[in-house]
């Protein structure tokens, strides 16, 4: 009977040594502190505690040292746990928990076994888990801060499947003008000047064959010796003052190598020199005929100093710009 009670006593004795050898070690949690303070549904939100523990969880040797692990809980519908660290701090440690919340409201995540953390798990090798539970956290709507009760209407497509690429093309075209355009900004001066330029010699040109219709009527023309020096005067008077801008009705023969003198500033060649010579030639001799007394023209010589002055004007278009 002895025999049995002893047997009896020592049972229940390794029934409790086994039990206090499986019983939960439960770490105190100082303070929490949520980042950022307000969190909306899909926000990464970390959620920072500080534990107040004389339970020695990372190796001596490594101070100030932190554990990184990737922590998922798949059955979780609520959140998503993506990571946690443990790291050393003055007093304790700290845990650093990085969630995802999927539910507005309050949010309350679960307890966490400190030896998912290898580092814990070597260092405490008995089979007692080590408990910390973590606070409840408020998970925002944005619905109910912008006051939105159902869902809206969608919203129109920005961009039509398969217009892509007539959009890139749009925007290459527009490029391309942007630029065409800022080149012919940059060279509007020189493009202003070509267009000047062909102006003025159109209306040089038209200025020619006027004249040289002028002097083929004149050719043709029955009139007085004097009448035809004085309108073949006035013709090439009239051409050199549209020609060069300056009127020459008023000056004399001699006066006109001068004013050509005052335009081109000694800048002419002698072929151009010479046709000023010949023209200041025929006009002295228009003015011969027109006030000397008894001076005559003959038809060959007419000819003669229309066909020179027909020459002259030609060499003018050709040599003067």
């Amino acid at each position: 009977m002895k025999r049995f009670f002893y047997l009896l006593a020592f049972f229940l004795l390794c029934t409790n040594v086994n039990a206090q050898s499986k019983s939960t070690i439960h770490i105190n949690l100082s303070s929490s502190v949520l980042i950022p303070m307000e969190i909306y549904v899909g926000d990464l939100a970390e959620l920072r505690c500080f534990l107040e523990t004389q339970l020695l969880l990372l190796p001596e040797d490594q101070s100030n040292d932190s554990i990184q692990i990737e922590y998922d809980i798949s059955d979780a519908t609520d959140f998503s746990i993506v990571k946690l660290e443990l790291s050393k701090a003055e007093g304790g440690y700290d845990l650093r928990i990085f969630f995802i919340p999927w539910k507005p409201g309050n949010l309350t995540l679960p307890d966490i076994d400190m030896k998912v953390f290898p580092s814990v798990a070597k260092i405490i090798q008995n089979s007692n888990p080590i408990i910390l539970t973590l606070p409840s956290v408020e998970v925002a709507s944005i619905a109910a801060k912008l006051q939105e009760t159902s869902l809206r209407k969608p919203a129109a497509p920005l961009l039509i499947p398969g217009t892509i690429y007539v959009v890139y093309g749009i925007i290459l075209v527009f490029i391309i003008l942007l630029i065409l355009l800022i080149i012919i900004w940059v060279k509007f001066r020189n493009i202003s000047f070509f267009f000047k330029n062909i102006a003025i010699r159109l209306r040089f040109l038209k200025n020619c064959r006027k004249i040289i219709k002028r002097l083929k009527k004149l050719e043709r023309k029955a009139c007085s010796h004097k009448e035809f020096a004085e309108i073949l005067s006035k013709i090439i008077k009239d051409y050199l003052f549209k020609r060069f801008g300056i009127s020459f009705s008023s000056s004399t023969t001699t006066e006109i190598p001068v004013l050509f003198e005052e335009i081109f500033a000694g800048t002419l060649s002698n072929e151009q020199q010479d046709g000023i010579d010949k023209i200041c030639g025929i006009l002295h001799r228009c003015d011969y005929i027109r006030y000397a007394p008894q001076a005559k023209m003959e038809p060959e010589e007419r000819f003669s100093i229309i066909a020179l002055t027909k020459e002259i004007i030609f060499s003018f278009e050709k040599e003067i710009s």
